[in-house]
């Protein structure tokens, strides 16, 4: 579907300013908008199917379409939010705006104010889809393509980040990146394969995430920001300290991961 077909633009002729207005759409909501349609991105709210079958078939068709419905969008909707980092979560929606404490700082002029509530507004993030983009997501989708599980780690790691769950956000990323950082040693292997590195390889497959970072480490393959205390800040959250880690460290592990993670797999090459 063309961005032609889903955009009406505004008609200016009462001598509006186009700046106060955005082009009008059922199927979602305008991202960015021009002076054309051509430039203008959605975030897209709606999708329309066309189902094509003659008299005798069509209740076949349509009956069997809606029964793998389900299972499509849910592939589709892991794809986008790899790779246009959006948040679609429908279990847990994020909330977007919250009154917290008791009371925050303000001034007017030199006095300050006493206002009894502080608030935090969480705007949404991630990149519009464009109409390319989106042609290559329905071919993966209908080929069945998944993306790789670490992305999809990272993925819930991120909405984890977001909804301030830090501990999940934490392990969901390091696993994401324990598994990067074996996919980097089997890379480096087949660069230069032999019987004795066959047996070494083999056995990294029980390679906790401490002895993956410090070999690759050695070798000089270990990606920036992976470092030993990482290593120690995920031990700590998973094992019998149960840390409850910050804000910051859950960033900083996310952030790890994800040049791992991107370093490791990089998911449009898929595109």
């Amino acid at each position: 579907m063309a961005v032609d077909d889903l955009v009406d633009e505004p008609d200016y002729a009462d001598g509006s300013d186009p700046e106060d207005e955005r082009p009008n759409s059922p199927w979602g909501y305008p991202m960015s908008w021009g002076s054309t349609s051509e430039t203008t991105a959605l975030a897209v709210t709606q999708i329309a199917l066309t189902l094509t079958a003659d008299a005798a078939s069509a209740r076949t068709v349509v009956t069997q379409s809606i029964a793998t419905f389900p299972q499509w969008f849910d592939l589709l909707k892991d794809w986008v939010e790899v790779l246009t980092r959006q948040d679609l979560d429908p279990v847990a929606p994020r909330k977007r705006f919250e009154l917290k404490g008791d009371r925050w700082a303000a001034w007017l002029g030199e006095s300050e104010l006493d206002v009894p509530h502080r608030f935090v507004v969480d705007f949404a993030y991630g990149e519009p889809l464009s109409e390319s983009r989106w042609t290559s997501l329905l071919t993966l989708v209908g080929e069945g393509s998944q993306p790789p599980v670490e992305h999809l780690l990272l993925r819930d790691a991120r909405a984890a980040h977001v909804r301030r769950q830090y501990r999940r956000s934490v392990v969901d990323a390091a696993t994401a990146l324990e598994i990067s950082l074996h996919r980097l040693l089997l890379a480096e292997h087949r660069r230069a394969p032999s019987l004795l590195a066959d047996e070494f390889v083999r056995s990294a497959e029980r390679w906790s995430l401490g002895r993956l970072q410090n070999t690759l480490n050695r070798l000089g393959l270990v990606p920036a920001g992976v470092t030993a205390d990482l290593v120690r800040l995920r031990n700590s959250v998973v094992h019998k300290t149960a840390h409850e880690p910050s804000e910051g460290e859950s960033a900083t592990m996310l952030t790890a991961a994800t040049d791992a993670v991107n370093m490791a797999t990089p998911v449009d090459a898929a595109l």
